[in-house]
C-alpha cells in the first residue's frame, strides 16, 4: 500500500482495495468516470450543480433551485412531496396547456397552469367542483342529491331520479323538441305566481 501524508498524519492511502480519503476533502476538478465506460460518470458541470450522466447524457441534476431528472423514474414504494402547498407539474414539452396537481389549504386540486384556470377541485367536506363542463360517455349515477344553480338539458337518453325538485322564482320544466318544424311547438311547465301552468313555448 502506499500512504499520502501531510503534517506527520496520514490523508490518503491506496492499496489492492482502491484509494482511502482518510482525513480532508477531495478536491476533484470536473467528473468521476466510471472505468470503462467513459460516458457513465457523476459530474461538477458548474458552481452549486452535480449532474449524473449515463451514455453521455444527464439523467439526473441537482443545483440551488432543486432536482431535474430526465426519463422514467421507477419506485416500488411512494413519492411524498412536503410543502405548504405541495405540487406537481406536468409539463408538456410539444403541447399546451400544460397542468398542476397540488394540494392547496386542503384542497386537491387540478389545474390548467398554462391559462390560469382550476379545472377540478376535491374539497375537505368531500364534494368536487368542476369549473367547466362535464362530458360523461357511458353515463353518470349519483347516489344523493344534484343541486344546481343553471340548467339541466337532457338531449338524449333518460334521466332517472326518485324525486326531481326544481326551486326557483319561477321553476319550469321544458320540454323541447329537437326534430325542428314541423314537430313544433316546444312546452313548458311552470309554476307562476302560485299558478301550475303548461305553455307553449313556441
Amino acid at each position: 500500500s502506499v500512504g499520502f501524508v501531510s503534517n506527520s498524519t496520514e490523508i490518503a492511502n491506496t492499496d489492492s482495495n482502491g484509494l482511502t480519503i482518510s482525513s480532508g476533502s477531495l478536491i476533484i476538478p470536473d467528473s468521476i468516470i466510471h472505468n470503462g465506460d467513459t460516458d457513465t460518470k457523476i459530474r461538477f458541470s458548474a458552481a452549486d450543480t452535480v449532474s449524473v450522466e449515463t451514455g453521455g447524457a444527464a439523467r439526473a441534476v441537482i443545483n440551488s433551485t432543486g432536482l431535474a431528472v430526465t426519463g422514467t423514474v421507477e419506485t416500488t414504494n411512494h413519492i411524498q412531496i412536503t410543502h405548504t402547498s405541495p405540487s406537481l407539474y406536468l409539463t408538456d414539452s410539444d403541447a399546451n396547456p400544460d397542468y398542476v396537481l397540488r394540494n392547496a389549504g386542503g384542497q386537491f386540486i387540478i389545474r390548467d397552469d398554462t391559462n390560469g384556470a382550476t379545472r377540478l377541485a376535491v374539497n375537505t367536506d368531500g364534494h368536487v367542483d368542476i369549473l367547466g363542463n362535464l362530458d360523461v360517455g357511458a353515463g353518470i349515477d349519483v347516489t344523493g342529491n344534484i343541486t344546481t344553480t343553471g340548467s339541466i338539458t337532457a338531449s338524449s337518453g333518460t334521466i332517472t331520479s326518485q324525486d326531481i325538485t326544481i326551486q326557483d322564482q319561477q321553476p319550469r320544466l321544458n320540454f323541447v323538441d329537437n326534430a325542428g318544424s314541423p314537430n313544433n311547438p316546444d312546452y313548458l311547465f311552470q309554476v307562476d305566481g302560485g299558478q301550475f301552468v303548461l305553455h307553449d313555448s313556441t
